[in-house]
């Protein structure tokens, strides 16, 4: 029985081991082995069925990968970037933009007696994109339903507490925006909105790296 011998780069020392990417045999030194600056991987895991060459492309593929991810967030993160979003909408009069009408009731309170006063509280309509993370009370995370008014606004879309961290129903953009947990949240919500534009078949153009 012929032994197998390491087919890369015309080793032809015994293999042990064949690549299940190019099917070619190879030896413990063309074995493939996560390198330390892998983002994904744990250094130094020797693969059975990898070569060194298919690893490595895997490795730089998935390092390429990662940075335009990196930089497609860094762009949806950005706030210009959100108003541009909704802008564009907007003028394409995308529909589904829901109301957003607040009840309350608070208890008031006299010397002798106290009694119940009704409150309303009237946003601007707004696309909503789900719920995502945020910093709640306490600075314990939180989930808020969220949505996005047609100048680029990030609001509520459910009353739950009056205010959110001390934050009125009605709080501006940049306050909105600080509590949203971190810069991937930030960019979770241009996401949404941009899937919903998408299935309005509304087009954005934003130039985002592919």
């Amino acid at each position: 029985m012929a032994i197998a011998v390491c087919e890369v780069n015309s080793c032809g020392v015994q293999a042990i081991g064949r690549c299940c990417s190019c099917n070619a045999a190879f030896c413990a030194t063309h074995q493939g082995v996560t390198r330390s600056d892998h983002p994904k991987l744990v250094a130094g895991i020797k693969f059975r069925d990898q070569c060194s060459g298919c690893l490595r492309e895997f490795e730089e593929s998935a390092q390429s990968e990662r940075a335009a991810l990196d930089a497609e967030t860094a762009l949806l993160a950005n706030s210009d970037t959100l108003i541009s979003i909704a802008r564009q909408m907007a003028e394409a009069r995308c529909p589904g933009l829901e109301p957003r009408e607040f009840h309350w009731t608070l208890t008031k309170k006299t010397f002798f007696s106290s009694k119940a006063v009704e409150k309303s509280w009237v946003g601007k309509p707004a696309w909503a994109v789900g719920s995502h993370d945020c910093i709640g009370r306490l600075g314990m995370d939180d989930r808020l339903e969220l949505g996005v008014t047609t100048d680029g606004v990030v609001v509520r879309m459910q009353q739950g507490h009056l205010t959110w961290e001390g934050l009125p129903i009605g709080a501006t953009n940049d306050d909105m925006r600080s509590k949203l947990k971190d810069e991937i949240e930030s960019a979770s919500v241009a996401r949404a909105l941009l899937r919903h534009a998408e299935k309005k078949g509304v087009e954005v153009d934003l130039n985002l790296p592919r």
